[in-house]
């Protein structure tokens, strides 16, 4: 049903209702509305109401009444007779009223929109808290005053009507913290974007000169514009970017890059500059760090996107979809090069109010067209606000006064969900450099602060927002200087308000709260009643009507029966009874008692018996017949001792050192004489045996001249060369030469080949050892004295060597320093110190091993180290069962990546659900940013993608420093596959509704 427009006159006088027009188009902006175009027929009996100057109201898409006044009638004749009118907002009235002079100090918003409207028509509405500031008038229209109050308190304006039977009865003006909400709303080609159109203006500035206010000069003769020249920044120290000493300007090196002006002889690129002005500003290094953060949002193209749309309004089961002014939603067009995806805010839409389900709509900032003169503006109100100070030389204190310095951020920001409120608090610091804390507050998990989403602004340390129940809202806040220079923004926090669900309100609410009670002395009709308040009783009591029953039954007790009472004499007989059952009890006690004293005599009687019995043990156990046995035995042993150390004087006295033996101990085995000299009389034969002589002399005159020793060793003898005629090298067949005694040198000048005790060695004829054979370091795995063969170069100094050390590793290798060391195989080198090559087990084609070498580089500017596979297509790097667990690198060249898929590599396989994975995808934020190419290099390629730190965590790896690719993949496709089945739904929904 189209929607109605009540026609009045200039007094408030309703003259008409009419829904007869053709066309009703409302244009509207967040600021302000905008214009309301009326077609209407000629012929219609309410045309003559449309006038210039009468007004025309109606119910917005939020069921507020709005007032527009006929400013424009335009009478068309032709294919058909219409009447356009064109209406302007009935707020606008509010720029023929005056603001005269005044000031609001340190009150809420709504002490100055009741200032500001006190001689209008208009009066305040609904006014949210934004907090206590400060604002001065100066004759300026309301209108206008209207914006410098949400300048500085921030919120929005929403202009209002109220009708009742028929008369306009009040004109109200509303501040809220934003005009729609954060919904999340998506906007797609062929859903609900008819078409849509992007404007984008190319006038971005990458460096800006900083200007502030006028100070004297020393002298005092003149006065010179404060600058930043003398402001030294330096990204090492943490500045946002590096400024030299004497540089009058500020750039962007991100924004020269994208935005700068190409110098084609210097192959570089030129800033484009602008100029940042601060005439209030006297300190070089806040002037310096304001001119920075103006360059931040001058930097960037301006960018508008409009729309036309399909609103969904009013269309069963596409609630969800609805959208209004103000909202924040996300527009998404393939078709478009660059594709277009952005998030921005329902900045102004237009619409037919007797059709809202199409509509077009502008997403983004509202460009500005048409500049006004604001600087100009600034500087005569500025010269008259302050006109006396500048004739009186100076006045009060003021917050203009105090430093421009950057409050800190709030610490320790807490959201605590309460019932339809959610409870923020923070530290609070009472210091003159913060003017007011602000709130922002969002559904959107990672929302952006911008001054939509603003919920509150004042000097307190706490705030209670208001909402719905089961809602969860993002929230972060930030502190204002008096300057309105704000702190950076604090952590995000969260909370949700408490959910009431409808079976909750079943047990707490009464059932008789849905019905009437009636109340009277008799019982009133069942088919009208169910609870009845019987007032002839005292007290009054409330009955209920049973059906099954069929009678009316009392919702309280009545009598002593209703709650189980007894009487009086039943109550002693069952005291009695108790007294009785208690007697019986305590004779039980003093019958187990006795019981008790019996079993304790039992027990004392039986441990007596078991002591008697221990003695008796105790008493046999005695070792008296063992004691004497040991007594004899004593004896015993010590007569044997006895015996032993007698006969040990005997066998002493025997070998007595000048003793002669007179008997000679025997045994099988042999006969044994021991003494210093024994002495032998007659002839001693040696029948098949030998005699060993150790350690003894045999004189020359005691051996006879024939006498021959064979078969006889001598050790330890000393051999002389006078004692040896002759030796022949065929004569020593067996023995052991040893080199501590024996030197075996050939020579040929200083040329030798020589075995002594450090080995065998070679000498050249320079007297240098060339090769050594023996014990000697050369500090394999960190071992001493490993046995070795070492080769020395031609100096003598350098040699390389291989050996076994004391751990049983084979070295081959060189203690010295630029030795190259190469393996050859015929003409084949298998190893060289310059290209290490590795033939693995098992391979059976020689050609088939591993090379490390080295490579030209892309640029052929230097040789690069590489490994390498002789041929293409072979080769692994690990196995299945031994993977390698990370590779680092800059670039990887592959014709497939296979990321293992199998069932049998995974565990906790479940199904997803799409929706969830559209909720990951939402949490992706696409940056665009250059690579680091080592600690200091940044790579020239801009590449596209994810922030760990601020991407979702289901697309982080374990150390959350990078994405799982296959993860994001999927998340992608399921979030398309989700999209997907809505769109579909829709089409099916779409499709029944035609």
């Amino acid at each position: 049903m189209k929607e109605k427009l009540f026609i009045f006159d200039r007094y408030d006088n309703l003259l008409a209702i009419t829904n007869n027009y053709i066309e009703a188009l409302l244009e509207e902006t967040v600021e302000k509305p905008v214009s309301f175009t009326i077609t209407f027929p000629m012929s219609d009996e309410d045309a003559s109401y449309l006038m210039g100057g009468n007004q025309i109201a109606f119910r917005d898409l939020k069921g507020n009444f709005r007032l527009f006044t006929i400013r424009e009638v335009d009478d068309k004749d032709g294919e058909s007779t219409e009447k356009t009118i064109e209406c302007l907002p009935g707020i606008q009235e509010l720029t023929d009223v005056i603001v005269k002079e005044g000031k609001i100090q340190k009150k809420p918003a709504v002490d100055a929109l009741e200032f500001i409207l006190k001689n209008s028509r208009w009066i305040a509405g609904n006014v949210v808290d934004l907090g206590d500031n400060s604002i001065n008038f100066h004759y300026h229209n309301a209108y206008e005053s209207l914006g410098n109050l949400i300048g500085i308190w921030g919120g929005e304006i929403v202009d209002r009507i109220e009708i009742e039977d028929n008369k306009l009865i009040g004109r109200y003006i509303d501040i809220v913290y934003r005009k729609g909400s954060d919904s999340g709303k998506r906007f797609e080609i062929d859903k609900d974007i008819k078409n849509i159109t992007r404007t984008v203006l190319y006038y971005p500035k990458t460096a800006l000169f900083g200007k502030g206010g006028s100070i004297q000069t020393e002298e005092g003769n003149e006065s010179k514009q404060v600058s930043f020249r003398d402001v030294v920044w330096s990204k090492d120290n943490g500045d946002p970017v590096d400024k030299k000493l004497g540089q009058e300007w500020v750039g962007d090196a991100e924004a020269l890059n994208k935005h700068g002006i190409p110098n084609l002889k210097t192959g570089k690129m030129m800033h484009r500059f602008g100029i940042f002005e601060d005439n209030d500003e006297t300190d070089s290094q806040i002037l310096l760090e304001k001119t920075w953060r103006a360059l931040q949002a001058e930097k960037e193209t301006q960018v508008q996107y409009e729309m036309d749309i399909i609103t969904f309004y009013q269309i069963s089961s596409y609630e969800h979809e609805q959208v209004f002014l103000g909202d924040s939603g996300i527009a998404r067009d393939k078709n478009v090069k660059p594709m277009i995806l952005i998030e921005a805010r329902i900045m102004s839409w237009k619409y037919d109010i007797g059709n809202p389900n199409n509509g077009s709509i502008v997403l983004g900032n509202i460009l500005d067209l048409n500049p006004d003169n604001t600087e100009i503006n600034w500087v005569i109100d500025k010269v008259k606000e302050d006109s006396g100070n500048w004739d009186a030389g100076g006045g009060p204190i003021t917050d203009q006064k105090f430093p421009d310095v950057e409050p800190p951020v709030p610490l320790n920001v807490v959201a605590d969900g309460l019932f339809k409120k959610i409870a923020l608090s923070w530290t609070f610091e009472s210091t003159y450099i913060i003017a007011a804390y602000e709130v922002y507050a969002s559904q959107i998990n990672g929302f952006v602060p911008d001054p939509t989403n603003l919920v509150f602004r004042g000097k307190v340390g706490a705030f209670n927002f208001a909402t719905d129940t089961d809602e969860k809202w993002y929230f972060r806040v930030r502190a204002v200087n008096t300057h309105g220079t704000p702190s950076d923004y604090s952590e995000q926090v969260s909370a949700s308000t408490v959910q009431l669900a409808l079976p909750d309100l079943e047990d707490i609410v009464p059932e008789f709260i849905n019905y009437s009670i009636y109340e009277g002395d008799e019982p009133p009709n069942v088919n009208d009643y169910t609870y009845w308040l019987n007032t002839s009783e005292e007290p009054k009591l409330l009955y209920k009507w049973n059906e099954t029953l069929e009678e009316w039954y009392a919702l309280a007790p009545t009598n002593a029966a209703d709650i189980e009472a007894v009487s009086e004499n039943e109550y002693n007989e069952k005291i009695s009874s108790i007294e009785e059952t208690a007697e019986q009890i305590s004779l039980s006690v003093s019958t187990l008692e006795r019981e008790v004293d019996e079993h304790n005599i039992s027990i004392e009687d039986n441990r007596s018996t078991i002591e008697q019995q221990a003695n008796e043990i105790a008493q046999r156990v005695k070792a008296t017949t063992y004691e004497a046995d040991m007594s004899d035995m004593n004896i015993r042993v010590t007569h044997a001792e006895s015996e032993i150390i007698q006969h040990a004087d005997e066998i002493l006295q025997r070998v007595e050192k000048n003793g002669v033996v007179s008997s000679i101990n025997q045994s099988p085995e042999e006969i044994r004489i021991n003494a210093e000299r024994i002495a032998i009389n007659g002839d001693l034969v040696v029948n098949d045996g030998k005699v060993y002589i150790k350690d003894g002399v045999i004189t020359n005159n005691l051996i006879a001249g024939n006498a021959n020793i064979d078969g006889a060793k001598i050790a330890n003898a000393s051999i002389t060369n006078a004692k040896i005629a002759n030796i022949n090298a065929d004569k020593i067949n067996a023995g052991i030469l040893d080199a501590n005694k024996v030197l075996v040198r050939v020579k040929n000048g200083t040329q030798a080949i020589e075995i002594n005790d450090n080995g065998f060695e070679t000498v050249d004829n320079n007297g240098n050892i060339r090769i050594h054979i023996g014990v000697q370091n050369i500090g394999g795995k960190g071992q001493s004295n490993p046995a070795t063969i070492r080769f020395f170069g031609g100096s003598g100094s350098v040699s390389a060597g291989v050996g076994m050390n004391v751990n049983n590793h084979f070295i081959i290798g060189s203690d010295q320093n630029g030795v190259s060391t190469s393996i050859y195989s015929d003409s084949n080198q298998l190893y060289y110190g310059q290209q290490h090559r590795f033939v693995a087990y098992g391979v059976t084609n020689p050609a088939d091993f591993f090379q490390f070498s080295s490579v030209l580089n892309t640029g052929g500017t230097a040789r690069e180290p590489y490994f390498r596979i002789p041929r293409d297509n072979v080769g692994y790097i690990g196995s299945p069962s031994f993977r390698w667990w990370r590779i680092y690198g800059h670039n990887v060249h592959a014709n497939n990546f296979n990321e293992i898929s199998s069932r049998d590599s995974k565990e906790n396989i479940h199904t997803i659900d799409l929706e969830e994975l559209q909720r990951v995808f939402n949490k992706i934020e696409i940056k665009r940013f250059n690579r680091k190419i080592g600690d200091k290099k940044t790579g020239i390629k801009v590449h596209t993608g994810i922030i760990a730190e601020d991407g979702p965590e289901e697309l982080m790896n374990e150390t959350q420093d990078g994405v799982l690719l296959g993860s994001a993949i999927f998340t992608v496709a399921g979030a398309l596959k989700y999209q997907m089945q809505r769109i579909d739904n829709i089409e099916k929904k779409l499709e029944g509704a035609l």
